[in-house]
């Protein structure tokens, strides 16, 4: 056997045998997305208050009006009001940021509708507290 296959061999055996030890332990990166992708399906038009029972207090929360310059963190709102809307009658939006695990945070954005009624829940997205923006 020539070295390089050795070398090969046992770092699969490794990672095999890391993977089976967070298996065992309820770790698999697949259930830890399951488990958020459930979780967010479960917030979704849901309240502040409702987010907050389920969740806690978040560790960050902002409140803006949605406009025509829009960060990159929140580009994806513009999915949802426009160009005219955002000029027009710019949305109010409050954002919230809960952390999951000391890999994934989840930041829900929530809006009114028009006639002022509770916040709920249109947007959210999963993100690993390194991430940049």
């Amino acid at each position: 056997m020539h070295l390089g296959t050795f070398m090969l061999a046992a770092v699969t055996v490794a990672a095999l045998t890391l993977a089976t030890v967070d298996t065992l332990a309820g770790n698999s990166k697949e259930d830890t997305q399951m488990e958020t992708g459930s979780l967010v399906e479960e917030l979704f038009g849901k309240s502040i208050d409702e987010a907050q029972q389920k969740l806690g207090k978040p560790i960050n929360e902002d409140r803006f009006e949605l406009g025509l310059t829009v960060l990159e963190f929140r580009i994806e709102l513009t999915n949802f009001f426009d160009e005219a809307r955002r000029t027009e009658n710019p949305p109010d939006i409050h954002e919230a940021t809960w952390s999951l695990s000391s890999e994934e945070n989840l930041t829900i954005w929530f809006t009114q509708s028009e006639a002022g009624e509770d916040w709920r829940a249109i947007h959210s997205y999963v993100w690993h507290p390194d991430e940049q923006f």
